[in-house]
């Protein structure tokens, strides 16, 4: 890992984003994330970037103090939508319990959410819950999926829109969206 870095360094990688699993899901993923973390450091990469789900709040917490700059959590809805996205009875908890564990870290805090038919009605309630914490930008996303059963129709683009419009304009967040 370290080579592999140190050869991405020296090709001018400033921002690295590590993604495509959860990095707290076991404690021999958390380590090797941390030591690709420290690797990055070294190597004068800028900007290092974890996606999470926040699965593991304490191992989170091990690779954020290790010196990441910014952290994105994924928040697919309320509660239960989240759950049932997450396929699990406490994902929703423990995504909360990381963005509280997060605000309280000198880090940079986003949140990703996914807009399907199937969560657009809670994207108020979604949005109402984020501002409750220090997020530096939230950020929305459509589905991108050949199902067209879960893709949002014009008319429900346009509610998206004036969710988002109107959220905005209430708490002065940054909510950028890829629709």
């Amino acid at each position: 890992l370290r080579q592999l870095v140190i050869e991405l360094s020296s090709m001018g990688l400033t921002k690295l984003s590590l993604s495509g699993g959860e990095v707290t899901a076991n404690q021999k993923i958390t380590d090797k994330a941390r030591q690709v973390v420290i690797y990055a450091l070294e190597n004068k990469i800028k900007t290092i970037r974890i996606l999470t789900t926040g699965f593991n709040v304490r191992r989170l917490e091990e690779i954020i103090d290790t010196g990441i700059h910014e952290l994105q959590i994924s928040i697919d809805g309320n509660e239960e939508t989240h759950n049932q996205y997450k396929q699990s009875r406490d994902a929703y908890q423990r995504a909360i319990e990381a963005l509280k564990m997060c605000s309280t870290k000198k880090i940079r805090l986003t949140t990703n959410t996914v807009i399907t038919k199937r969560n657009l009605h809670t994207l108020s309630e979604t949005i109402d819950t984020l501002a409750g914490y220090n997020i530096d930008t939230i950020r929305i996303n459509k589905i991108i999926s050949a199902n067209s059963l879960l893709r949002l129709n014009i008319k429900e683009a346009r509610q998206f829109f004036e969710i988002v419009s109107k959220k905005q304009e209430e708490y002065g967040l940054r909510i950028l969206n890829a629709y």
